[in-house]
């Protein structure tokens, strides 16, 4: 058409992921240390069809690669470096918040945060009817984690 190029931003628009998305605001708050924000969207996900338990997985997934990047930063590898390596590689436009994270969490408390993350995936696998309140737990516990509370 017009202009006759097609840019990152047209092709999010038309094959953008929707769910993860939603999943991302809720995920990347809660690893940022801001609960309300976390919750806010985990009550809308969760009202438009989200699983508690993809919420579950998804914030257990993003702590382990926050681990991981954590891990070979405190051997000395520059953390641009290791997040340049991850497979699958991140999204652009989560970088710099991830890269803020893998900074700011410490290799203790990411152990107690991936700890409690399994807990609760394991309690909401034994009890899916208390999964949505295992998960709100975890958001919280996980925020006050990020900012150094817990």
């Amino acid at each position: 058409g017009d202009g006759g190029t097609v840019g990152i931003e047209d092709v999010d628009a038309i094959v953008g992921d929707a769910s993860e998305e939603a999943i991302d605001r809720i995920v990347l708050p809660a690893a940022g240390g801001k609960a309300k924000t976390a919750l806010r969207e985990f009550d809308k996900a969760v009202a438009g069809g989200e699983s508690p338990q993809t919420v579950l997985l998804m914030l257990l997934r993003h702590l382990q690669r926050l681990a991981a990047v954590r891990v070979a930063a405190d051997a000395g590898k520059p953390v641009e470096a290791v997040i340049a390596a991850l497979r699958p590689p991140l999204h652009f436009k989560l970088k710099d918040v991830f890269s803020a994270q893998a900074r700011a969490w410490s290799a203790e408390r990411l152990g107690r945060a991936l700890a409690l993350a399994s807990e609760a995936q394991k309690a909401a696998r034994l009890s899916s009817r208390l999964e949505r309140e295992l998960t709100e737990r975890l958001v919280m516990e996980v925020a006050a984690l990020a900012v150094g509370k817990g």
